[in-house]
């Protein structure tokens, strides 16, 4: 074979390559770029929450889904194990991913976000949640604790409690 026929095969093989991860589905999709927030991604410090919560919500009024801002950091373990839980209970990821808009929020000794923090009420566990209705409204703020089940998160807790607050049609819930 000459070298001019393996650079071309070498260059087709590139492409092939290039087009088979390009037309893979993402998991999450950065805020910047795309209409369509689904669960998953970091907690990344060097984010401004305020700014992806601003790009969010001009995509939640349009779409009429709900905004979950989940608040931990890598440091936290269940933080990963929420991720898991979700990640592994098809049932509980397309809910939220057909009703919701998920946000990670760092918080770690790097970046606690406090500043946009103080505008939602805080618990004394991570990870918490904050719902927040279409148009950014406070609807509850829940520490993921209530959802564990021994060592792990229990999806069944975790698909009744977004239910509830799909089915409350995003009013007002009791924190």
């Amino acid at each position: 074979m000459s070298r001019h026929s393996r650079i071309s095969w070498m260059a087709v093989l590139l492409l092939m390559c290039n087009w088979s991860v390009s037309a893979q589905p993402a998991t999450h999709v950065d805020v910047r770029a795309s209409a369509t927030i689904q669960f998953g991604g970091e907690f990344d410090p060097k984010r401004n929450p305020a700014v992806d919560l601003n790009s969010i919500l001009q995509i939640s009024r349009k779409s009429g889904k709900a905004i979950v801002l989940d608040v931990g950091g890598s440091w936290c373990t269940w933080c990963y194990k929420l991720d898991q839980a979700i990640r592994e209970d098809i049932n509980t990821r397309r809910f939220l991913n057909d009703n919701f808009l998920w946000l990670k929020v760092n918080y770690s000794p790097e970046n606690r976000n406090e500043e946009f923090l103080s505008a939602y009420p805080r618990t004394k566990v991570f990870p918490y949640l904050i719902v927040l209705d279409k148009n950014g409204t406070h609807l509850i703020t829940q520490d993921a604790s209530i959802f564990e089940n021994r060592e792990r998160y229990d999806p069944e807790k975790l698909l009744s409690f977004f239910q509830r607050i799909r089915a409350q049609k995003y009013g007002h819930l009791e924190n």
